[in-house]
């Protein structure tokens, strides 16, 4: 029951109720965990990989602006960020397209995770459009 594993996870933290929460209140102990800028990563890459993915558009954009807050964070790009191919939400694809796409983001610890993740995300969407 979704209710029941929030108020859960509100005492315990066990990873293996964020499957059982509803989105909404599973971005919001994501987004609430999300360490800021330069921060210790803590137990934020577990609960990531624990989430259920494709993860919502809120979250993926969110980890997107974490990684452009701090471009030199590469604990945050080999740790979080390499998760995002297979993470990120389809409906995020313009917005990570166009930060790919932004000459000023080349140099971002995190952009080839960023770039993988376009990749990824087109080559879904032109089989998906080639077999619908």
């Amino acid at each position: 029951d979704e209710v029941w594993a929030a108020a859960l996870f509100r005492h315990s933290a066990d990873v293996a109720l964020l499957p059982a929460m509803a989105e909404a209140q599973r971005d919001a102990v994501l987004l609430a965990a999300l360490p800021g800028r330069k921060a210790d990563l803590g137990p934020f890459p577990a609960l990531l990989a624990a989430a259920p993915k494709p993860w919502s558009r809120s979250l993926t954009e969110a980890l997107v602006r974490r990684a452009l807050a701090a471009p030199d964070d590469r604990a945050y790009a080999s740790r979080v960020l390499r998760a995002l191919p297979e993470g990120a939400a389809p409906a995020s694809a313009p917005f990570l397209e166009a930060v790919v796409a932004d000459p000023g983001n080349r140099g971002n610890a995190s952009f080839d995770h960023l770039a993988l993740a376009v990749t990824v995300h087109s080559f879904s969407r032109s089989i998906w459009e080639a077999f619908s």
